[in-house]
């Protein structure tokens, strides 16, 4: 796993997102060989991976805008040219948006829900979970894929009915 997202972010790293201009993202970092790591390092690929859309670039270049902004909001809009202006115009940065590498914090009650559930505490000592959940996180669609396999659809579902448990108990 850690040999295929090297190559793949060494892969990413030589290309430039948008042809013809000036921006290049900086040398890739290193992967460390842990569970956050290869989250980061799969965040670093798609991010080196996505490719805007030309019109949306030009678009917003008219504007007046870098090429490193206009890279960062469509990228965090999704290629919208509309909603990469409004993200640029309010002074947002993706650092803002992406709480996920802050983690669960551990005091809250759903954290103390997945952490006493014994079907979740044993699935996470499964290699296959990681892997799965790393493929869910690179491509939230194939979270279908892995419901339906015997090793890892009963943590998922439990960590889903414990998260929409929690979440309306919160609501309430």
């Amino acid at each position: 796993m850690n040999v295929r997202l090297k190559n793949r972010l060494t892969h990413a790293a030589a290309t430039k997102p948008i042809e013809g201009s000036a921006f290049e993202y900086p040398a890739a970092p290193p992967i460390e060989p842990s569970p956050m790591g290869i989250v980061h390092g799969l965040r670093e690929v798609r991010k080196r991976e996505f490719r805007p859309n030309m019109k949306a670039v030009e678009a917003l270049r008219e504007m007046g805008f870098t090429d490193e902004k206009i890279i960062e909001a469509l990228r965090a809009t999704k290629n919208s040219k509309d909603a990469a202006c409004e993200f640029i115009l309010s002074g947002k940065s993706v650092s803002e948006d992406q709480e996920d590498d802050k983690g669960l914090d551990q005091n809250t009650p759903l954290f103390k829900a997945l952490a006493s559930n014994p079907t979740v505490r044993l699935g996470l000592n499964n290699p296959k979970m990681l892997y799965a959940f790393l493929n869910i996180l690179e491509s939230p669609p194939s979270a279908n894929i892995w419901l339906n396999d015997s090793d890892t659809a009963p943590v998922l579902s439990a960590i889903f009915k414990i998260y929409h448990a929690e979440k309306n108990a919160a609501s309430s």
